[in-house]
């Protein structure tokens, strides 16, 4: 069976090695730039399972607004998806502060350990 992806199938190809050291190259390469942006990787680190989550949500029950017109390009909705997903995030984390959730969860797990 086959599946259509954007990836191409490279299971056949026998250059895993070479992709390897052109990943450990770039990261290598990149490195500087990388440091520079740590603020901005912990921000999505820190919600990223909120972003995950709510784009499949929105995905899901939310298509009409986002893939209503057709004509626009795949990076536009992207972004629009990405945007909203990382909005919710933030108001999902104020609503987690305002009703200390992190505080609730540790009681529970408290309770619940021996």
């Amino acid at each position: 069976m086959r599946t259509s992806s954007i990836i191409p199938d490279l299971s056949r190809l026998k250059i895993d090695g070479f992709f390897t050291l052109t990943i450990v190259v770039l990261i290598i390469v990149l490195r500087p730039y990388i440091i520079r942006m740590r603020f901005l990787l912990a921000f999505f680190g820190k919600h990223s399972a909120n972003i995950y989550l709510t784009h499949t949500f929105l995905n899901a029950y939310w298509p009409t607004a986002i893939w209503l017109h057709n004509n626009l390009s795949g990076f536009v909705k992207f972004v629009v998806l990405f945007t909203t997903s990382l909005l919710l995030s933030i108001c999902i984390e104020c609503f987690k502060e305002k009703f200390k959730y992190n505080k609730m969860i540790d009681r529970l797990l408290s309770l619940i350990e021996y």
